[in-house]
């Protein structure tokens, strides 16, 4: 029985470091890529945040957006049945910035008692103005000024119609926070890599851009309006290919979020996201299920080999295998991309996020139990 415990352990480890070897020879070009050029490229844009008892967040966080540098954009804000006061703040901005458009969804609206997001977001899209669509949250702040300059960027390329952006969580020192960026920072080296080979398959509504046009023809959310999640990367699924999606990382373009403060609000945040996953093509799924199986299974193994001794020295040699890979892949995203403090505490970040992969992740069996808000 050990003896395939060590089998197993092995060949979910060579598909780790496969997997590793391949991001990092996708990403060298990003890690040392040189400055970006700058550009005077500027079309109109419409902006969609969707929002349920947002009050505080409206508050600290949505100026931030209406005073992007940028010619010509509108803000749409979908207030979706709040019982707090955001619509009174709503308005009140509304009356100091005149590219801020306000859609009230109130107690008697068809929508009122919509579960999820899509319905928000589709009227939200069926009120703009403007051919292209940039999707965040009402709990996120862009991290500069010239957030839309740079994902419009990609857009040059008349073949491009959806830009991929970043939205990394803030870092406040707790282990929580750190594993929230280091999920976030494997989520993000998986897709770009798959996008990278031409296999898009998802992206993050908060920060995602795409033509209206193609949501349009696409025919809105309407192949997964029964899914309460899902109205980011299910529709990438359905509308991306490998000639009409790019990304946008240069750190200008983010979207910064608060990370949970509870781990059991963290939980619950991943199980809805997780629950998405079983929607995904056969292909994306099989892809994705063996890293995943085989970074559990590298973890989960190494400990149950190493506590009943089973060749030790040469199970410890396996696993600083793949550690090495991922200290070099991961020490050199959060070198550029995030604050290196997260980078020390890789080693036990990885084993616990293998971990918690492992309890939670019968959550894609009820895919359907689960709110945006």
């Amino acid at each position: 029985m050990l003896q395939i415990l060590f089998y197993i352990y092995f060949i979910s480890t060579f598909v780790q470091i496969v997997f590793y070897t391949l991001v990092i020879w996708v990403w060298k070009e990003i890690f040392f890529s040189k400055k970006e050029t700058a550009t005077t490229f500027q079309p109109p844009v419409s902006i969609i945040i969707c929002g349920k008892n947002e009050e505080r967040n409206i508050i600290k966080y949505l100026k931030k957006i209406l005073e992007q540098k940028y010619s010509e954009f509108e803000v749409i804000f979908v207030n979706d049945n709040s019982t707090d006061n955001s619509i009174e703040v709503l308005k009140q901005l509304a009356n100091e910035h005149n590219n801020l458009k306000v859609i009230n969804i109130d107690k008697n609206h068809e929508f009122a008692n919509k579960k999820g997001k899509k319905f928000a977001l589709s009227l939200g899209i069926e009120k703009s103005k403007y051919d292209w669509i940039l999707l965040t949250d009402a709990d996120c702040f862009p991290n500069s000024d010239q957030w839309i300059t740079n994902m419009v960027k990609p857009l040059e390329d008349q073949n491009i119609k959806i830009v991929l952006g970043y939205s990394p969580y803030l870092y406040n020192g707790s282990f929580l926070s750190k594993i929230i960026n280091y999920e976030t920072a494997n989520t993000l080296l998986t897709y770009i890599t798959f996008c990278k080979f031409g296999i898009p398959y998802m992206g993050v509504g908060r920060n995602l851009l795409y033509e209206k046009n193609l949501f349009i023809n696409n025919n809105g959310f309407e192949k997964n309006i029964n899914i309460v999640s899902g109205d980011d990367d299910l529709l990438i699924k359905e509308i991306a290919t490998n000639n009409n999606t790019a990304y946008v990382l240069n750190p200008n373009s983010w979207v910064y979020s608060e990370p949970k403060k509870e781990f059991i609000d963290y939980l619950n945040q991943k199980k809805r996201h997780l629950s998405v996953a079983n929607n995904y093509k056969a292909k994306i799924k099989l892809y994705l299920g063996i890293i995943g199986i085989s970074h559990i299974w590298h973890n989960l193994i190494f400990i149950i080999l190493l506590i009943l001794k089973f060749s030790t020295m040469f199970v410890l040699y396996i696993y600083i295998s793949r550690l090495l890979f991922i200290l070099l892949v991961y020490g050199m995203f959060f070198n550029r991309f995030h604050n290196i403090k997260i980078f020390l505490s890789l080693p036990l970040l990885d084993i616990s996020f293998s971990l918690m992969n492992t309890i939670i992740s019968p959550s894609i069996f009820f895919r359907n139990l689960f709110e945006w808000k």
